[in-house]
């Protein structure tokens, strides 16, 4: 057993705060799980500021700055992402017993896959499926007024995130009934600006990550590059397996297998 599942089932035990709660989009109906870690519906109510989180280095880090400042971590767990992410993110929030809710669709991903197609860079719908729809929900179903949210998204990161405004303007995700602002606090920041936070905290980066270096998330993206599919063919080869089973699943409705780099047929 990990070292942060320990940590979980501690954690669980000793605070006996944890609680499960179903929820469904009105009109689709599909569900998703909400879990609450030290809160309960009584403390959303109250919540005005939320720290998106994920397993990356980026996110412990806006975690670490911003928690003082912020009432609630929101993590969203994809279907696509192993289930040691959920419990990295658990493992240092709890650290500091901090208010999280981690939302995760409650579906199979392979239904998903043959409904769908394939993820691809124009048809994000995993990306609408497991993060969109299941944050505007939450938000409407227990925060009564409107959030402001903290990114972790850093300049370095590439040139398309140099160019995002990180100061606080609405987010697209905000809608006309329900506004929803975002802040990137950390976007000035390095990725020693991140290590050394995360040092001081005593807090070690996500050791199963299968995206390399600061890569952190689904293990099937239309986003990573080709050199991540090489690499994970070798380091990793059940999840490449798992890969080219959802590609061979998704591509069903065409007739036609589809590749993200089609020459090579590495995924």
């Amino acid at each position: 057993m990990c070292e942060c599942k320990e940590t979980l089932d501690y954690w669980i035990e000793s605070k006996k705060a944890y609680q499960k709660i179903t929820i469904e989009t009105p009109r689709s109906k599909r569900k998703i799980l909400v879990e609450l870690y030290n809160c309960d519906i009584d403390y959303l109510k109250n919540v005005k500021k939320v720290i998106c989180i994920h397993p990356a280095n980026h996110s412990v880090a806006l975690f670490l700055k911003m928690k003082d400042k912020a009432d609630l971590c929101l993590y969203c767990h994809p279907l696509l992402a192993k289930e040691t992410s959920k419990d990295f993110v658990i493992s240092y929030t709890q650290k500091f017993n901090y208010p999280l809710v981690i939302l995760t669709r409650i579906e199979n991903i392979e239904d998903l896959c043959r409904e769908n197609g394939c993820p691809t860079r124009f048809r994000r719908w995993c990306t609408r499926m497991f993060k969109i729809e299941p944050i505007r929900l939450f938000y409407k179903t227990f925060i009564p007024s409107g959030v402001i949210e903290y990114i972790g998204i850093q300049k370095f990161h590439s040139k398309e995130r140099s160019e995002i405004n990180p100061e606080l303007i609405e987010d697209a995700k905000s809608q006309k009934r329900y506004k929803i602002y975002r802040e990137m606090p950390i976007f000035h920041e390095s990725e020693e600006y991140n290590t050394e936070i995360m040092e001081e905290a005593k807090i070690n980066p996500y050791s199963d990550s299968v995206r390399g270096y600061n890569r952190y998330g689904c293990y099937l993206c239309p986003f990573a590059g080709k050199k991540y599919y090489e690499q994970l063919k070798v380091v990793d080869t059940e999840t490449y397996k798992r890969c080219n089973e959802l590609m061979d699943i998704a591509s069903e409705k065409t007739g036609s297998r589809y590749y993200y780099y089609r020459k090579s047929k590495i995924m």
